[in-house]
């Protein structure tokens, strides 16, 4: 899911062409990463619908989280130039 999340990425930065040490980001999002971030961030889902179970607080929370990490990968990749 976050790779069809990254290649339908219309971002001018955040899209399919992003790399981390030269390694393009979607190849770095195995299920193993995408089950840690699940368990870091405590999310759990339904088993009959398949919605996410989160609190208003811990989406917040999360969301804060994403954005920070969003702009610590923008200066890494502004450094890197």
């Amino acid at each position: 899911m976050g790779v069809v999340f990254i290649e339908d990425s219309e971002h001018p930065r955040f899209n399919a062409r992003l790399t981390v040490k030269g390694k393009p980001f979607t190849s770095m999002l195995t299920p193993r990463r995408i089950q840690d971030f699940l368990e870091r961030y405590n999310i759990v889902y339904r088993r009959h619908k398949g919605n996410k179970q989160v609190s208003l607080e811990k989406q917040m929370q999360i969301d804060k989280d994403v954005a920070k990490q969003m702009d610590e990968i923008k200066r890494h990749l502004k450094t890197a130039r």
